[in-house]
């Protein structure tokens, strides 16, 4: 685990969420990497819709770079490795 640990910090979550591409969320919706873009599609409507822009002025920027990094920790080696050994590692 600590050489997946190692290899994993030293890249960015902004290099890893590419590779969600190769990995199916559900049949009919995609890859996580599709999921996570209609999440972050999501973020600029539903902050003007209940109004959080308006009270909290540059919220939408970082709630959009949160989502766009949302789920790109599902394809770094140590989550791939420790999935691979899902029933396993029990």
């Amino acid at each position: 685990a600590a050489f997946f640990y190692a290899q994993d910090t030293a890249t960015t979550l902004d290099k890893l969420r590419p590779k969600l591409s190769g990995t199916m969320f559900q049949k009919d919706l995609g890859s996580l990497l599709d999921k996570a873009i209609r999440v972050e599609a999501l973020v600029g409507p539903l902050a003007q819709a209940t109004g959080l822009e308006a009270q909290h002025p540059g919220v939408t920027v970082i709630a959009r770079r949160a989502a766009h990094l949302a789920k790109a920790d599902l394809a770094s080696s140590t989550v791939m490795e420790m999935t691979a050994l899902a029933g396993t590692m029990g």
